[in-house]
């Protein structure tokens, strides 16, 4: 359904401290077939073929509706992540979930909290929108089922973005915490996509605890008013 993820684009930057972040660039070049080619210029795969968006919202729209039905039965929240990164077109394929519209025609495919997305706020940022504004809209309407907590610094919404630590990007990452808890969202909170530091590097390991989980934002009580 959803055949390629647009990794090609992204690449390493040093952020403060020497600690490595994640940059991408949809105009990023990689190497291909021997030449230098544009991340956006890429074809499609081979063994994969490009999809237009009718396309895939006919597939999931097919699978949303006979899988949401059984998770009401078991009790599971589905919870599709928004394209990330979400650059335009990836390897000839548009994306379903690159725009806060196409998250809002998801929920809509079957009207149930089983039926939701994973919330990631950094995501929100690269698209140029207000995270807290999103949170609050899909948070109303209980369609949060998981949240991915990052942020983020965006130089051109779609295309070009650095992840950073969460205390330095441009999201107000402790409003988003009080738009999640004033809309009573009880799931998990992920503080993905860790930094990299030199004492992980040296040790040929990932971050296991994310960077910035022990910040007092994180710490703070639960109890805190919604705006």
């Amino acid at each position: 359904m959803v055949r390629h993820r647009s990794t090609e684009g992204y690449f390493e930057e040093t952020g403060r401290a020497g600690a490595g972040l994640t940059g991408f660039d949809y105009a990023h070049e990689v190497d291909s077939n021997g030449a230098k080619v544009k991340f956006k210029d890429l074809p499609p795969l081979p063994n994969e073929g490009a999809d237009t968006l009718d396309e895939m919202w006919a597939n999931i729209s097919c699978f949303l509706k006979k899988v949401i039905p059984e998770c009401e039965k078991a009790g599971v929240r589905m919870a599709l992540h928004p394209n990330d990164s979400p650059a335009p077109i990836s390897r000839g394929s548009q994306q379903i979930m690159g725009s806060v519209e196409g998250w809002k025609k998801l929920i809509e495919i079957v009207k149930s909290p089983c039926n939701g997305i994973t919330f990631d706020c950094g995501v929100t940022r690269e698209i140029g929108q207000d995270p807290v504004e999103v949170c609050r809209y899909f948070g109303s309407r209980d369609h949060i089922n998981r949240m991915h907590f990052r942020n983020v610094k965006v130089v051109k919404p779609y295309e070009r973005y650095s992840e950073v630590f969460i205390n330095e990007g441009e999201n107000n990452m402790f409003a988003v915490m009080r738009e999640l808890i004033g809309n009573k969202y009880t799931h998990m909170i992920y503080p993905e996509h860790p930094r990299a530091l030199t004492m992980t590097a040296s040790a040929g390991a990932s971050v296991a605890t994310p960077a910035g989980a022990d910040t007092p934002l994180l710490r703070s009580r639960w109890d805190v008013p919604a705006p």
